[in-house]
């Protein structure tokens, strides 16, 4: 399953969505990694969706007006 595959089979995205800045914070060996993706640019074709492993957890934060 993909980020955006997980993301679609959870609901989508609410309408405050900060869908330029999401989380994905991963187990290591050395610990837990986070990075921060863009789904703005994996649905535009700049960046690869990721491959989620088990244990991923993502968080996708508000927008602020």
């Amino acid at each position: 399953m993909t980020l955006l595959q997980a993301v679609s089979v959870s609901g989508g995205f609410t309408s405050i969505a900060k869908t330029d800045r999401i989380n994905l914070t991963r187990k290591t060996k050395a610990g837990s990694k986070t990075v921060v993706l863009s789904v703005d640019s994996i649905t535009d074709g700049r960046t690869a969706d990721i491959p989620l492993q088990a244990g991923d957890v993502i968080y996708v934060g508000e927008r602020v007006f």
